[in-house]
């Protein structure tokens, strides 16, 4: 996995970055807004392309109030023009994020804890993200044969990563994930690949917990959706459970 982060008009060197991964997939996270750093990502993403790897973005729009509403279209036609060049993007929509932060929570009104929250969510989706790309053998922590999950993520277009985490309960840890603000004006169940993964301790979650939560989470997606479960079980006695759901293919909510 190669991580190349532009923040603020800084990339990193783009000479060594194909020396930098063997991994099949490259996560590419940009944010929006100069022309010119856009070009960049462009380049960075054909080269990943021609190597013949993964090549996904996660695009970071500008909030307007900030940074004004000429720098947000840039980012839009920026992220038009790079969807072109990667296999799929998910759009971190800074500016309606912020606004969902400020009137959902009370406690959330003030800008420092706003932006606290918009720093984790970025970080939770790259993360998750990067779990799911990053199959690894519970027993030796070695990578596993994911040959089959990156090419049905080939060319998948819009993407989003949902995720939820909470202690011993299994149910709320799915309802967190699935009220995610990243799930936006998508449509979940018209998704066309749906990849979840459950991370916990071993032995902690019974069989029948699992599949009473996996019935509920399928039974409203249609008989075409390509849907995967990934699970992992670490061991020791920690009862902290995880969700990742990523989901590629959607269409958006009028």
């Amino acid at each position: 996995m190669l991580n190349l982060t532009h923040s603020y008009g800084i990339l990193p060197s783009h000479h060594s970055f194909l020396r930098m991964t063997d991994s099949p997939f490259v996560i590419l996270t940009h944010r929006l807004g100069t022309d010119a750093q856009d070009e960049k990502a462009i380049w960075i993403a054909d080269e990943c392309k021609a190597a013949g790897k993964l090549t996904l973005a996660i695009l970071s729009l500008p909030i307007i109030c900030f940074e004004g509403e000429k720098r947000f279209i840039n980012g839009l036609e920026g992220a038009s023009k790079i969807s072109q060049h990667v296999d799929g993007i998910l759009l971190f929509n800074e500016d309606s994020l912020a606004y969902y932060y400020y009137n959902s929570y009370n406690q959330g009104k003030d800008f420092s804890q706003i932006m606290r929250k918009l720093g984790k969510l970025f970080s939770d989706c790259f993360k998750g993200l990067k779990e799911i790309l990053e199959e690894r053998n519970d027993l030796d922590d070695k990578p596993m044969d994911n040959s089959e999950l990156i090419e049905t993520l080939r060319d998948c277009g819009p993407f989003t990563v949902l995720t939820g985490e909470s202690e011993k309960n299994l149910t709320s840890t799915f309802d967190q994930a699935l009220n995610s603000p990243m799930i936006g004006k998508f449509d979940l169940h018209s998704a066309r690949n749906v990849i979840i993964k459950i991370c916990t301790s071993d032995n902690f979650i019974s069989e029948d917990m699992v599949l009473t939560e996996m019935e509920k989470f399928t039974k409203d997606f249609p008989r075409y959706t390509n849907i995967k479960w990934i699970f992992s079980e670490k061991q020791g006695s920690d009862s902290h459970i995880k969700v990742i759901i990523l989901a590629t293919g959607m269409d958006s909510k009028l």
